[in-house]
């Protein structure tokens, strides 16, 4: 494979600068490189960042774990983005500054929970994840699994009240997206914040 491209450090937005500049403790960890320098050069890559509020630390070690995975395969530039985000997710869980939601994350990358569980899995080949970020993920997996199963469940048995209704006057004006739409609301309200 040819060699990964050499990226120029680019400037730490403002907003970065106050958090990178303030003094460090005599016992804390070492900083990352200079206060207005880091090691990544991809804009699209530091706007993902600041839009799911990533701090600099989780930034430099989803870079570093990027470019790991960069410099042993061959990363096409449409699936560069989704890389980022697992990079960075696995690199806020490990470190526990995790400041988005999965879903923020999700929608971010305009991916499915399942393209994000086999994007993972395909990292996991290439660059060992912790088992602190595979549990996380076998979780996840499991939650969209059972919510999966109740939900088609769900959708059946509002699909027979409807069908078993034809001569209601209410089920003739309703079209399969709404009933769709409404078996979908119910369902979130009924599955509550599980």
């Amino acid at each position: 494979p040819p060699p990964p491209p050499v990226m120029a450090p680019t400037r730490v937005p403002r907003k970065a600068e106050a958090t990178c500049s303030a003094p460090a403790s005599a016992d804390a960890a070492p900083s990352p490189p200079a206060p207005d320098r880091l090691p990544f050069a991809e804009t699209d890559f530091v706007a993902l960042c600041d839009v799911l509020r990533v701090p600099d630390s989780v930034r430099v070690t989803a870079w570093q774990s990027y470019e790991k995975v960069f410099t042993r395969g061959t990363v096409e530039d449409h699936l560069k983005k989704e890389l980022w985000g697992i990079c960075i997710f696995a690199a806020a869980a490990d470190l526990d500054e995790m400041t988005f939601t999965f879903t923020e994350l999700l929608k971010c990358l305009s991916i499915s929970i399942c393209r994000f569980i086999d994007l993972i899995e395909e990292k996991d080949r290439i660059d060992t994840i912790s088992t602190k970020v595979d549990s996380i993920i076998l979780r996840l997996k499991t939650k969209y699994d059972v919510l999966f199963a109740l939900y088609q469940k769900f959708e059946r048995t509002w699909g027979q009240i409807y069908v078993e209704q034809p001569s209601d006057q209410n089920s003739s004006e309703l079209s399969s997206s709404l009933v769709l739409k409404l078996c979908w609301i119910t369902f979130l309200l009924a599955k509550g914040k599980w």
